[in-house]
């Protein structure tokens, strides 16, 4: 299996992660693969797509920039076997890797799936149902 972040070539991958992701069509995949700001990282087994993570880099009102990762999934017959822990240290590898000092995602307070995932990739819990990483 293979962690791949997508670049502006990578159009058919993004339509594949949507997919997988939303169950619908990308209609405009170059629109999100063209903005420096926007972010997706696949896994690939066997020239498919079994998941994917996407996310945003926001400006604060404040001034500074953080990362929002939005959205991260697996194809179910690839659960369970590392792929989305593989998803989330890329994400967060990245994430630091751009001098971000924090990232936020927002999970539903009953998804324990996907709480075990955060916490086990570093996430702190947040007072809302959502995850902050501190970088430093």
């Amino acid at each position: 299996m293979e962690i791949r972040r997508l670049g502006p070539d990578d159009g058919d991958l993004l339509g594949q992660a949507v997919r997988l992701l939303r169950d619908q069509d990308a209609p405009a995949p170059d629109l999100f693969l063209d903005d420096p700001r926007t972010h997706a990282f696949v896994a690939i087994d066997d020239d498919v797509v079994v998941g994917a993570a996407y996310g945003c880099e926001l400006l604060r009102p404040e001034g500074r920039w953080m990362m929002l990762l939005y959205e991260i999934g697996v194809a179910e017959p690839h659960r369970r076997l590392g792929v989305g822990h593989e998803l989330m240290d890329a994400f967060v590898a990245f994430a630091r890797s751009k001098g971000h000092t924090k990232m936020w995602l927002f999970t539903d307070a009953g998804n324990q799936a996907a709480r075990r995932l955060y916490e086990g990739a570093g996430g702190e819990p947040a007072e809302t149902p959502g995850y902050w990483w501190v970088f430093g």
